[in-house]
């Protein structure tokens, strides 16, 4: 990572909430074999995001995994292992004692 990368990101600050629809658009216009879809929270429309995916992904040919990371929420994490089932893929929590090793 070069000098200037690092300060861009030392710098960056996330804020607002989760709304994955356009990155996952992108994603699967690139005609992966697989997706990972990372999130610390709920977005601001659950069902727009598992709709959107199902309309992607008819014929699930791409594989979608789930990743929780950092916070814990029973309703958000049942959307992602929900989009994992759906979608020949599986689901995974990653706390911060994870992220230390």
């Amino acid at each position: 990572m070069s000098f200037w990368q690092r300060g861009f990101l030392e710098q960056t600050v996330a804020f607002g909430q989760t709304n994955p629809q356009a990155a996952i658009e992108l994603a699967f216009r690139q005609r992966p074999d697989v997706i990972y879809l990372l999130t610390d929270g709920e977005f601001p429309d659950n069902q727009a995001v598992v709709d959107l995916i199902r309309r992607l992904n008819p014929d699930k040919a791409v594989e979608v995994r789930s990743i929780a990371f950092v916070n814990r929420g029973e309703e958000y994490e049942r959307v992602l292992m929900r989009i994992a089932e759906d979608n020949r893929g599986a689901f995974k929590y990653v706390g911060e004692e994870d992220m230390r090793r």
